[in-house]
């Protein structure tokens, strides 16, 4: 043979002119790849839309809150229910951390809600932020139109509201709610301001909020009575500092009256902890779609040396023409491993297209942004090149060791 050239021309040829053995080969191998990049690209696609959201969420925020489930802190396998942050107990920390950081009370006030203009409707699932004067500058939101409510109306309980660019888009079609009224269950409220578009945070719209004063909810919503507290560091602190967030814990212990003995019955939170969390669940799925992709791949490997062993059996006569004719071992076994990478990256190539664009539907049903997964992509490229050279080397040896006179007498 003249050189590798001609036996890749030739490799080309043999897996065009197999298509239905090498298109039911590959698709084999497309299924795996297609799992594994798939999962990577929604992964990475909510990873990055975490991470945006998160420093947009106010980073340098600690949070405090109950009502939920959490590991115990002498025992992380086993679960507790952290009693709710009761009102009383949410304004005692606000005053004991007076100077020591700034402190929002704030919560959900009701969920799945229905609000009105009088030019349409919303459909019922949008949420009822309740929070103090400080909650939205704190969490992060910016002011689009009008101004965040004041610490008079929130204390005077006044029935004002602060909505999202969605409910602004479907309730005012002018564009200009400042002055104007909405209506949540029955209850009135007068626009004073809009937020920016924040997107979304693990799939969930921040664009679709309504925000009220804390003392407007607590008399409107009775069933309203469960409480978090965000603090804010003070000037030369961070969040992520021992300092503060032990002041924060030892003062809501304080609060809830727990002797020394006793574990916290409150969760403390930083963005960063968050951040950490989420990115621990990210990790066990990437390893999840690691396993399933590379158990499917494994099957796919084993189907394509088979395919390449038939091939082996059905061309014994060609092969011994090729060794008449001056072609050695070396050549042979290039030519049928050539064909099985060849084939192995036809799958994988279309496994990489169809995961793309698997991973990218379910990323947008989330709300989050377009992902080009060059690292899922490099790494879906490397292990199909690595499987056609495990599955195509047993069979290319095969070929190469064939007696050309017994191959020239085969039928």
């Amino acid at each position: 043979m003249s050189g590798w050239k001609e036996i890749v021309r030739m490799a080309w040829d043999n897996v065009k002119s197999q298509r239905l053995r090498t298109g039911i080969t590959a698709s084999i191998i497309a299924i795996g790849i297609t799992a594994l990049v798939g999962i990577l690209t929604s992964v990475s696609a909510l990873r990055s839309s975490m991470i945006d959201s998160f420093q947009s969420f106010g980073a340098n925020v600690v949070t405090v809150y109950g009502g939920r489930w959490a590991p115990k802190q002498s025992d992380p396998s086993e679960w507790v229910y952290q009693p709710k942050i009761e009102y009383r107990h949410a304004r005692l920390f606000k005053e004991k951390m007076a100077g020591k950081g700034t402190v929002s009370i704030n919560g959900t006030a009701a969920s799945n809600v229905e609000v009105k203009s009088e030019y349409d409707k919303t459909d019922p699932n949008i949420r009822l932020v309740a929070g103090d004067e400080n909650y939205l500058e704190m969490s992060g939101f910016k002011a689009d139109q009008g101004r965040f409510f004041s610490n008079e109306e929130n204390e005077s309980g006044r029935k004002v509201a602060v909505i999202g660019p969605d409910i602004v888009k479907k309730l005012f079609p002018s564009g200009k709610p400042i002055g104007q009224y909405i209506s949540v269950n029955g209850l009135r409220y007068q626009v004073v301001g809009t937020v920016q578009s924040r997107g979304s945070i693990m799939g969930m719209s921040q664009d679709n909020l309504v925000f009220i004063p804390l003392q407007t909810a607590r008399a409107d919503y009775p069933s309203f009575t469960s409480f978090t507290v965000s603090v804010v560091p003070p000037e030369g602190l961070t969040a992520a500092d021992a300092e503060f967030t032990d002041n924060v814990e030892v003062t809501m212990r304080i609060v809830r009256g727990l002797r020394p003995s006793q574990e916290d019955n409150f969760i403390v939170r930083n963005s960063q902890s968050v951040l950490d969390h989420m990115e621990g669940m990210l990790g066990k799925l990437k390893v999840a779609a690691l396993i399933i992709g590379l158990i499917t791949i494994l099957g796919s490997s084993i189907a394509l040396m088979n395919i390449m062993l038939v091939s082996v059996t059905e061309r014994t006569r060609e092969i011994g023409t090729l060794k008449a004719i001056g072609a050695d071992s070396r050549s042979i076994t290039a030519q049928f491993l050539i064909e099985a990478i060849l084939i192995g990256q036809i799958g994988g190539w279309i496994g990489i297209l169809l995961g793309i664009l698997l991973g990218n539907i379910v990323s947008l049903a989330m709300h989050i942004s377009f992902v080009l997964p060059v690292g899922e992509m490099l790494l879906a490229f490397a292990i199909t090149f690595v499987v056609g050279v495990i599955s195509g080397y047993y069979p290319a040896r095969k070929a190469a060791r064939l007696d050309p006179i017994e191959s020239l007498r085969y039928e």
